[in-house]
């Protein structure tokens, strides 16, 4: 993603938002590896509606620029 005409400010709070969570994995006995995520700070609703976003355009079949990715057909 890129954003040319966004102020500074702008910038660093949609990078503080992103930044907000931090994924692992680890071993639980009976489960295996478990991916878990870990909240860094509270603030992270532009990570919340980001992550919405793409899922909606993905299926309304969008798909990056550049990429070997083939939209899905809807019915």
């Amino acid at each position: 993603m890129t954003f040319y005409a966004a102020p500074s400010a702008v910038k660093v709070s949609l990078t503080r938002h992103l930044g907000a969570e931090r994924g692992g994995e680890t071993f639980v006995a009976g489960r295996g590896v478990v991916v878990q995520w870990e909240r860094v700070r509270r603030q992270n609703h532009w990570l919340d509606c980001l992550v919405g976003c793409a899922v909606a355009a993905s299926i309304q079949g969008a798909v990056l620029f550049e990429t070997d990715a083939k939209p899905t057909p809807r019915p």
